[in-house]
């Protein structure tokens, strides 16, 4: 069998030009032949989009997001699990473009972090806000119908995030704070 397969194909390799012209000249001259190749094109399409509409999203693609050595804007150093646009955007199941937009029209505020190469960073507080009230308004104030961008909802998510100064909750504000003056005692 493997060879009969090696053969066809080194036969169509060498033959490519002259079998193109043939199905291409039938494809012309022969309406039935055409709309059979119509035919089988859109049914091929069909089954490819119901595929990607089913596959699963894929969890490779989505890192676990990382501890990392951050600067407050107040000037403090501390060590905080950071999340990517992309981990925010999966998180949400909404696109990196939709996050982008939404930060220029100052739906969501612009991130606090960035990375060394500029990347906007989240800390999970922020992560945990944003997730908390879009899925808030995505279940409980649309009723079932389409989901829109409202006034409450931008309202509602700048309060969220400014519960968070510097994208960390008070009482841990105050903690680190009052190990800051220990340390120095």
């Amino acid at each position: 069998m493997s060879n009969s397969s090696g053969y066809n194909r080194a036969y169509y390799e060498k033959n490519k030009k002259r079998i193109g012209a043939r199905k291409g000249s039938r494809y012309k001259m022969d309406e039935g032949y055409r709309d059979a190749v119509k035919a089988r094109a859109k049914q091929q399409r069909e089954e490819q989009k119901k595929k990607r509409k089913n596959a699963p999203k894929s969890p490779k693609s989505v890192k676990v997001p990382k501890k990392i050595k951050v600067e407050t804007p107040s000037g403090e150093t501390k060590v905080a699990r950071m999340y990517s646009i992309g981990q925010l955007a999966h998180r949400l199941d909404i696109s990196i473009v939709t996050i982008r937009k939404w930060e220029s029209e100052n739906v969501i505020p612009t991130s606090t972090y960035r990375s060394k190469g500029n990347h906007r960073l989240y800390t999970e507080h922020q992560v945990s806000a944003v997730s908390r009230v879009y899925a808030d308004y995505r279940i409980n104030k649309t009723a079932g119908g389409p989901w829109r961008l409202t006034d409450d909802f931008v309202k509602a998510l700048h309060e969220a995030w400014n519960s968070l100064p510097e994208g960390f909750p008070p009482e841990e504000q105050e903690e680190n704070e009052d190990e800051s003056r220990a340390n120095l005692n």
